[in-house]
C-alpha cells in the first residue's frame, strides 16, 4: 500500500475473510492488520429498490454496502480500494451468476 508512510504497512498484506450466506446475498467481513475490520453486504435486489441509478434498470441488481472499521489513518486508503476495486469485482460475481443461470 503505497499511500501509507514508508515502512507502516508493506505492500503484502495478509489478511482473514468470513463468508456467510444470508436471505438474498453475501455477508463478507475482512479483519487485517491494524485493527481493520471491513463487513460488506452484496445483496441482489429488484432495480426500483436500488437508491443511485448510473446504468439503465435491469430486473435485479447488486448492492454492496460497505463499513470500514479503522483508524483515522487507515480509512481512506481503505476506502478509496475499494472504490476503484468494485466494479471488476461485480463484474466477476455477475459472470458466475450468469454461468449458474445457463
Amino acid at each position: 500500500m503505497h499511500t501509507l508512510p514508508r515502512g507502516l504497512w508493506d505492500t503484502t498484506v495478509s489478511f482473514t475473510a468470513e463468508m456467510t450466506n444470508i436471505e438474498n446475498g453475501l455477508e463478507w467481513v475482512i479483519k487485517a492488520p491494524m485493527g481493520l475490520v471491513q463487513t460488506s453486504f452484496w445483496r441482489i435486489v429488484p432495480a426500483e429498490e436500488r437508491d443511485k441509478v448510473e446504468e439503465p434498470a435491469t430486473e435485479l441488481v447488486i448492492v454492496e454496502d460497505v463499513e470500514i472499521k479503522a483508524s483515522r489513518l487507515l480509512v481512506g486508503t481503505v476506502k478509496g480500494k475499494c472504490e476503484s476495486n468494485y466494479k471488476g469485482i461485480h463484474a466477476k460475481f455477475l459472470a458466475h451468476l450468469k454461468e449458474l443461470e445457463a
